[in-house]
């Protein structure tokens, strides 16, 4: 019986053909590295990652959709959350982290940026309220919360 062989790029071991993965570009069956030099699959996302994700995403195609700047990124808003400790930037208060939203201070719709310094982690009740309406409008905000929160990037 005939069996083929074929020298690993990771490794350098020659080995049987049966040895190697056939997750190939497409031009070949076969890779150019074997099984056990596989570069091990990321782990999955939880749904707390996915759902920052999506929302970070979601923000950024409303950005664009409106013409606006947009270089708000996943990090920056874990970092927020983070700094934010689970606080509504509006009514103070502590519900946690994955229950946050993205709460632009001048609203996209307004020509709000997407960016970190036009962003805070709000409640969705505080968020609802707010609605569209700028901040300079007839309800004062920034009464709520006596100092901005601060990220470090």
């Amino acid at each position: 019986m005939l069996t083929y062989t074929k020298i690993c790029s990771t490794c350098g071991i020659e080995k049987d053909l049966l040895s190697f993965c056939t997750c190939g570009d497409g031009d070949r069956f076969f890779a150019d590295h074997c099984l056990q030099c596989h570069p091990p699959k990321p782990a999955p996302l939880s749904a707390f990652e996915k759902r920052l994700r999506h929302n970070v995403s979601w923000n950024h195609k409303r950005a664009l959709k409106y013409g606006v700047k947009s270089t708000f990124t996943v990090e920056e808003w874990k970092e927020l959350l983070e700094v934010s400790g689970g606080q509504c930037y509006y009514c103070k208060e502590d519900i946690g982290i994955e229950y946050l939203t993205i709460e632009h201070c001048v609203p996209l719709s307004r020509l709000g940026t997407n960016t970190l310094d036009n962003i805070v982690p709000a409640c969705k009740r505080c968020n609802t309220k707010k609605g569209y309406r700028h901040p300079a409008g007839d309800y004062d905000w920034s009464a709520r919360r006596e100092q901005p929160v601060e990220v470090t990037s």
